[in-house]
Parts: C-alpha cells; sequence; structure tokens
C-alpha cells in the first residue's frame, strides 16, 4: 500500500483527504475531516465529571496548607491599597490647594476618593463583627475604622484652604 506523497510525481493517489499543502508537493493528511465528529464528547464529560484531576487533586492539598498566607495577603493587600488610595489624595489635594488653588476641586476629589475607600473596605472586611467590645453593627464598626482613617485627610484638606484663605485676606 502506498502512503501519501511517495509515488510518481504529479500523480493523484485518488484520496481526496490528501491535498498538497506545501510549496514543495509533499502533502498533509486532514486530520479534521469530520469535525468534531470523531471526539465523543460522552466520554469526555464522564471522566470529568467523575473524578477531578490530578493536578486538581494537588492544588487542594497546596491550597489548605497555604491558606494562612492566603489570607495574610489578602489583608496585606486591602491594607495597602487603602493606603494607595490616601496617598493620592494627598497628592490631589496638593496639586488642586497649592499649586491651582481650587478649593471646590480638592473638596470634591477627597469626598470621591474617600467614598471609593470605604467601598472598598466594605468589600474586604468578612461578615463578621470587627471588635466584639464595641456593640456596634459591622457597618457601622467599619464606617467608623473608615473615618479614623479619612481623617488625617480631611484634616490636611481644612488647614490647607483654611491657610490659602487667611493668606489671601491678609495679603
Amino acid at each position: 500500500q502506498r502512503r501519501p506523497g511517495e509515488g510518481e510525481e504529479g500523480k493523484d493517489d485518488g484520496d481526496d483527504r490528501f491535498k498538497p499543502a506545501l510549496r514543495d508537493g509533499t502533502v498533509q493528511q486532514d486530520l479534521l475531516d469530520k469535525g468534531e465528529m470523531g471526539i465523543n464528547d460522552h466520554d469526555l464529560t464522564d471522566a470529568a465529571t467523575k473524578l477531578p484531576g490530578h493536578h486538581i487533586q494537588l492544588f487542594r492539598r497546596l491550597q489548605a496548607k497555604w491558606q494562612c498566607y492566603d489570607a495574610y495577603s489578602r489583608v496585606s493587600m486591602s491594607i495597602g491599597v487603602n493606603q494607595m488610595i490616601q496617598s493620592v489624595n494627598y497628592f490631589v489635594l496638593g496639586a488642586t490647594l497649592i499649586e491651582r488653588t481650587n478649593p471646590s476641586t480638592a473638596i470634591a476629589c477627597t469626598i470621591i476618593f474617600q467614598v471609593v475607600a470605604l467601598g472598598l473596605t466594605l468589600l474586604d472586611i468578612a461578615e463578621k463583627p470587627i471588635a466584639k467590645c464595641l456593640p456596634l453593627s459591622r457597618t457601622l464598626q467599619i464606617f467608623v475604622l473608615q473615618g479614623v482613617g479619612s481623617a488625617p485627610v480631611l484634616i490636611s484638606m481644612c488647614m490647607l484652604i483654611f491657610a490659602r484663605n487667611t493668606e489671601s485676606s491678609s495679603g
């Protein structure tokens, strides 16, 4: 039996599944002759539902061992993102109040940044109460926590606006 590409040059072997694919005259078999009909979907889904792969079992075992590190990294990321929002807010305060002397933009940006920080804090903290010594709901505890974190930015904004107003009225 002849294989495709063997034999006399220019002779067709009569099999339509083989079509010339390359310039040098070699032929290539069409492996997707009937498309997806050659794949039995039932066998694939049965294997996937009965037993997870070895890599999934390995991931589950390792995830249980690294769970404390995962929780620590989530807390670190939450605090880091909150502090990044606060630092961008400080930058915007400096740009709007000191360089451009535009207090309304500074107030609007501060409100926006603090609401974003509050929203991220609400999303990041779990459903459990934060402090058991405070007889407050979880949401109210988060508002208090974010208010304490936002206080330095708000105080700085008020001081810069006040300093600008006293400077412009005295001079």
